[in-house]
């Protein structure tokens, strides 16, 4: 395991019931490339999941039709084009190149530019309705870190639940979240949840 890996599991325990397996060799063929390894380090340890009720973490899919917000996706041909006018943000990267591994809570997609032959450096993305593309010279996980140790000039999403919360967030694989959800406590707060019965899903 890479050193920013342990230092996330430092900031960010895993929690119950964490990690995923994949059979990466399946989603090399099915992407056709491989995937950034802390990315893969973060799927053993940590799975599908949510850092502090912000942020979500997707899962390739190799099979069967992709769920929305569940899936690692490029962009479709709708949000390509909604996007466009603010892909000056990209730089000189292409918007054709972006690959989405997470959304949060304030309606950011989070993305890697998945262009040139080795996947650990890609850089990450930042897509908001408000300001558009912003681009990070870091991987996924030292970009969880950044925002975990509130390491930015600013805040690089649009929620403040996960900024400056190294050591106290709280990380939830979407399997706990439903399991706490069904038994009628708050995933989030540990608390009886008064909306328990009503129809939802977290999507497992």
């Amino acid at each position: 395991m890479s050193e920013l890996s342990e230092q996330l599991q430092s900031a960010l325990p895993p929690g119950l019931h964490a990690g995923d397996v994949v059979d990466w060799d399946s989603v090399e063929h099915a992407y056709g490339s491989r995937f950034p390894r802390d990315y893969m380090e973060f799927v053993a340890r940590y799975g599908r999941g949510t850092v502090q009720e912000t942020i979500s973490v997707r899962l390739p899919s190799v099979a069967g039709p992709v769920r929305p917000y569940t899936a690692v996706t490029r962009l479709d041909p709708a949000r390509l084009d909604a996007m466009s006018d603010a892909s000056e943000g990209l730089g000189a990267h292409r918007l054709e190149d972006v690959l989405i591994w997470g959304d949060t809570v304030a309606a950011d997609t989070l993305c890697w530019v998945a262009a040139g032959d080795d996947p650990d450096s890609w850089p990450v993305a930042v897509y908001n309705s408000d300001d558009g593309w912003c681009v990070f010279e870091c991987g996924m996980v030292e970009f969880l870190l950044g925002i975990l140790r509130a390491e930015f000039d600013v805040c690089p999403i649009g929620d403040l639940g996960a900024w400056g919360m190294a050591g106290a967030a709280k990380f939830l694989h979407n399997r706990e979240e439903q399991r706490l959800y069904d038994s009628g406590i708050d995933p989030w707060t540990g608390e009886v949840n008064p909306f328990h019965g009503n129809e939802f899903t977290y999507g497992v």
